[in-house]
């Protein structure tokens, strides 16, 4: 390889006769362009010495001597195919280097798209069992949800069926004439009391009774008391609170607003104007058609059922204005109670009503304090500015 590099070397500058090849041979490591010369023009196996002739200079016939000692051919010739050979196995070990690294990147790249493929299959498989065990899980929670509230409505039923049955045996023990009777499994009856034309609607459950008065049907929440006085087998007595009861919060809102001095002087400004109706007044008008029928057969004295009016107002400032108001509405309460302020539980437990009707827990839970069946009216501006011990005046 030496010696061909020392031939090569010098090409450019000396003659240019000996080869011509194709443009672009390559001989050994080396390509060739138009012409490829060399330097020998003599050759000898047995001893190597060169004659140096000028550009364009011809050899003398007496220094080409040929030997030819191993039969036909060259070793220009021979030189040049082996040259050739080599270069033709050299350009296949690299065509088949070059096929081995391809199959190679092939095979690697089979190899990953096969290991893609096996991962993207094993994740569709876990998220297909993760969904499915999502489903299971979902219909378990339903089938579970399902029975629950089945269990729940069986018990609801069932609870239902025994509050029926207790209210048939509570009438039947107390000999109650009762002809209409409604079982509504749960849900509201509100929409049944107008139709029936209900004079009071009485419940433990303070959301229907606010869609009943919503409704414009005299409603109220009954609070039992742990300490029950003992009422009237033969009459029946019923006692009402005034304002936010029977009449308007008016007067309510003025004492809310003004306090008591301005409360007193609203009252002897207006005491010729009447009250606006409350959402009790049609039961106590129910009441006085009752009453009127017992009197109409001479027992005013010994009627079974009295009413009266227990207010926290004071009979010569404020409650002239309640009287006028219910002689103007042809109404009128066996008695009347006017205690400027004082407490009413003292009072009912006289009175031993039995059911006092009041929009002030306040007043309600005095009552149930001393023994009586108390029942709230959730009416009026009480409700959202609830009345104070301190103030027990005014209302």
């Amino acid at each position: 390889m030496a010696h061909e590099r020392s031939r090569f070397g010098f090409r450019p500058n000396t003659v240019q006769d000996v080869w011509h090849l194709p443009e672009n041979t390559k001989i050994g490591k080396f390509a060739t362009g138009a012409m490829c010369s060399s330097d020998e023009s003599r050759f000898k196996l047995s001893t190597c010495d060169r004659v140096w002739r000028c550009r364009g200079e011809r050899s003398a016939a007496c220094n080409i001597l040929q030997h030819d000692r191993f039969g036909s051919g060259s070793v220009t010739n021979l030189w040049t195919k082996v040259q050739r050979g080599k270069a033709k196995r050299g350009k296949a070990q690299r065509g088949k280097a070059q096929r081995g690294k391809a199959q190679r990147g092939k095979a690697q790249r089979g190899k990953a798209q096969r290991g893609k493929a096996q991962r993207g299959k094993a994740q569709r498989g876990k998220a297909k069992r993760g969904k499915a065990q999502r489903g299971k899980a979902q219909r378990g929670k339903a089938q579970r949800g399902k029975a629950q509230r089945g269990k729940a409505q069986r018990g609801k039923a069932q609870r239902g069926k025994a509050q029926r049955g207790k209210a048939q045996r509570g009438k039947a023990q107390r000999d109650l004439f009762i002809e209409r009777f409604c079982m509504t499994g749960g849900s509201s009856p509100i929409g049944y009391l107008k139709a029936w034309q209900t004079n009071l609607y009485l419940s433990a459950d303070a959301e229907k009774v606010r869609e009943a008065l919503s409704e414009g049907i005299a409603a109220a929440t009954m609070f039992m008391s742990n300490k029950l006085t003992e009422v009237s087998q033969t009459q029946l007595r019923v006692a009402f609170d005034g304002d936010a009861v029977l009449f308007s919060d008016e007067s309510e809102r003025i004492f809310k607003a003004q306090g008591l001095d301005g409360f007193f002087q609203h009252e002897r400004d207006n005491e010729d104007v009447l009250l606006d109706r409350g959402p009790l007044k049609d039961f106590l008008a129910s009441l006085g058609k009752l009453q009127k029928k017992f009197y109409a057969k001479g027992h005013r004295l010994d009627c079974p059922i009295r009413t009266y009016l227990v207010t926290a107002r004071s009979a010569a400032s404020s409650g002239i204005r309640a009287l006028k108001t219910l002689r103007a509405w042809g109404l009128e309460t066996d008695e009347a109670l006017f205690l400027a302020g004082a407490p009413k539980g003292p009072m009912l437990e006289k009175i031993r009503p039995h059911i006092y009707f009041d929009d002030q827990m306040f007043h309600v839970e005095g009552a149930a304090e001393m023994g009586t069946v108390a029942a709230h009216v959730p009416y009026g501006i009480a409700q959202k500015h609830p009345h104070k011990k301190s103030l027990n005046t005014g209302k």
